[in-house]
């Protein structure tokens, strides 16, 4: 029977926690769950930006063909005889 104060090489595995391990594991915990939060937050936000960046790329799209070079009346007459099917 070995003696209780000879180690053997696995000792270390069943010794105690130190004192304020809890503690510390908790903290990490926490500081985990505000990681993920971020993350959550950040994926969100950047989603939306992406979003306003398609609807302003598609306003512009829809407006480049407005700013072409004809005059503007010739665009209204030209969009009235398209409503009238003429061309």
């Amino acid at each position: 029977m070995p003696c209780p104060e000879s180690g053997t090489f696995l000792d270390f595995l069943r010794k105690a926690p130190p004192v304020g391990y809890d503690e510390l594991s908790d903290k990490i915990d926490h500081v985990e769950r505000q990681v993920k939060m971020l993350e959550l937050e950040w994926e969100s936000t950047y989603n939306k930006l992406r979003s306003i960046l398609a609807r302003l790329n598609k306003r512009d799209e829809r407006a480049a063909p407005e700013e072409s070079s004809e005059p503007a009346g010739d665009s209204i007459d030209r969009i009235i005889a398209l409503r009238r099917g003429r061309r």
